[in-house]
This record gives structure tokens, sequence and C-alpha cells, in this order.
């Protein structure tokens, strides 16, 4: 079954070669701890010390948030982590 066509909402050309589009997004979905919204965030040890890298957690279409909430129970052996549509 082949993807829905976005709505587009503004659309505009730049540096002669790029075309950039604002589509309508079905809703705002994030993942949740125990109900309650979340930040993820990676650390990572380089030579130079601790860097952090920031996960998005919010996201316009459901498919990645329920990824990601996946991911977080397979990773802390649970099922605590849930996707809301927030909007």
């Amino acid at each position: 079954m082949p993807r829905p066509k976005p709505t587009i909402l503004l659309s505009t050309e730049y540096e002669d070669i790029n075309q950039l589009d604002i589509l309508a997004a079905e809703g705002l979905w994030t993942v949740v701890y125990k109900d309650q919204p979340i930040n993820v965030r990676k650390t990572l040890m380089t030579i130079l010390g601790e860097s952090f890298k920031y996960q998005r957690g919010t996201y316009p279409s459901p498919a990645p948030a329920r990824i990601l909430a996946e991911k977080l129970n397979q990773i802390f052996y649970c099922t605590d982590f849930a996707v809301v549509k927030v909007l």
C-alpha cells in the first residue's frame, strides 16, 4: 500500500536548487515513562572526556515514537515506556 501524499501548507525554493515544503502533521506523539514525558541522553566517552547526545522523543508521526518506546523497553527490561498522542 503506497504512502498517502502529504498536505503541503507552504513551499519555497531557495539557493536555486533546493525546495523546502512545510507539511501538515497528523498530530504529535511523545514517548513517556510511567505517564511522565522524558528526554533521552546518551553519554559518549571520548579522549577529551564525556560528551552528551540528546535523542528526540517527540515525533510528528507515531511509528518512530513506537520504535523508540520498544527499544527503551528492551534496554531497561520493562514495559513502562509508552507512546502518547499530545496534539
